[in-house]
């Protein structure tokens, strides 16, 4: 029986179970259905030890359960790159890693053949390896290192010869250094791929601290990074869906047309074109598993341009999908004297909806838009402000008083 590690091989399962206690928190053991004990436990252990520090842990009647808490604020790099650095390796892999390094920053340019000589002429015996290292997996792991960008290759008659490449950064003054080091400390948490920025500066503390910033979102960046690379090479993917309960891994064959995010919720979204229905759409990215490339989409800028027009009168993530939009006016009460900084807000927040004047203190926000649903968050935040709310989607505005109606019977009793 296999024991028990601290590294893995697949990354979603990691990234399943940190969004697990991370987003919804305080889960146990009984709230995992499908998984036996022992890989829960296995689970709940690596999470435990990348995040020891963020840990909380209670006990109820359930039993014990765990969540993860982090105060955004006092934190200047995100704790959840943490497990980036999880993925695990075999001996071979581990000492080839070293070894090349070693070798090529000795040597300018070798061959496959010569760097085999000198691995067993020079490390193989000092290291005490079990067994010798064939040439082939030598091979492999060159070809490897250049196709990531570590080594190049360049051929020399018939034979192909590795190098490191110079590396640009020592080329740089010490001015421009800490300029750079600064921009990546400040971007590493705020935009996809921020390990790799973290990766590079990772021993130097950030001056920047955020009012809003979700890391969470490390989670998911190697999807973003997939979902971006398609969109500029304007491929086809197919999204394997994070199933629901009992449902099976769902295919989506789509274009991906741009990367969405919200900075309120700190969801971000993926607008994708569905070949099949031929419709636009939004997927949360959140809920993606893996992104499989296809072929390139000849119609892409062609639906680049129709999304961006459907996008036009969207107060959010929804295209429009029909000609006549719907309307919704909010009539508002706003103290003009000393709230100037409310009607700032819905100026700069309110997107293409115009804001009228009705009488002193007393102003009308009204706003085309092709689903009113979406909306609904934004306006709850000015619950107490609003006199009157009409709109040609009658259900959605129901709901929405009713909402309001609820909460303030729950204050009553």
């Amino acid at each position: 029986m296999a024991g028990y590690t601290e590294l893995i091989k697949n990354f979603e399962k990691i990234r399943s179970f940190t969004r697990d206690f991370f987003i919804y928190g305080f889960k146990g053991r009984g709230d995992f259905d499908g998984l036996s004990p022992r890989t829960y436990d296995n689970e709940r252990r690596r999470i435990e030890s990348y995040l020891s520090e963020l840990i909380v842990k209670t006990h109820d009647s359930k039993g014990k359960s765990i969540s993860i808490s982090s105060n955004t604020i006092a934190k200047t790099s995100n704790p959840l790159f943490k497990v980036w650095q999880t993925k695990s390796f075999t001996k071979k892999d581990c000492f080839l890693h070293f070894v090349i390094l070693d070798i090529f920053s000795k040597h300018t340019s070798l061959s496959v053949r010569e760097v085999a000589e000198i691995i067993s002429d020079d490390y193989t015996t000092a290291f005490s390896a079990s067994e010798p290292m064939d040439t082939m997996t030598i091979r492999n792991k060159l070809k490897e290192y250049t196709q990531l960008g570590i080594l190049e290759g360049k051929k020399s008659s018939k034979t192909l010869h590795y190098s490191l490449p110079p590396n640009p950064l020592h080329r740089l003054s010490p001015k421009t250094s800490e300029s750079l080091n600064m921009a990546l400390s400040y971007y590493k948490n705020i935009l996809p791929g921020g390990f790799m920025g973290h990766s590079i500066n990772n021993e130097q503390d950030s001056p920047f601290i955020y009012k809003q910033i979700y890391f969470s979102q490390t989670l998911d960046d190697e999807i973003v990074l997939k979902l971006l690379e398609a969109i500029e090479m304007k491929r086809m993917v197919t999204l394997t869906m994070i199933p629901a309960k009992g449902d099976r891994n769902r295919k989506n064959p789509c274009v991906p047309i741009q990367i969405l995010s919200n900075t309120k919720s700190g969801r971000r979204y993926a607008a994708i074109y569905h070949e099949n229905s031929r419709k636009f759409s939004t997927v949360r990215i959140d809920y993606i598993k893996d992104v499989d490339f296809g072929e390139i989409c000849p119609e892409f800028d062609n639906l680049f341009r129709d999304y961006q027009l459907r996008m036009k009168h969207s107060f959010s993530i929804t295209p429009q999908t029909k000609e006549k939009l719907h309307n919704l006016t909010v009539r508002l009460q706003i103290d003009e004297a000393t709230e100037q900084y409310v009607l700032e807000r819905i100026r700069r927040e309110g997107q293409h909806g115009t804001l009228t004047k009705i009488e002193d203190n007393i102003f009308e926000y009204s706003i085309g838009i092709p689903d009113s649903l979406e909306m609904v968050p934004w306006l709850r935040t000015f619950i107490g402000r609003i006199l009157q709310i009409e709109g040609s989607e009658a259900h959605i505005l129901s709901q929405f008083k009713r909402d309001i109606h609820a909460m303030l019977a729950m204050y009553e009793d």
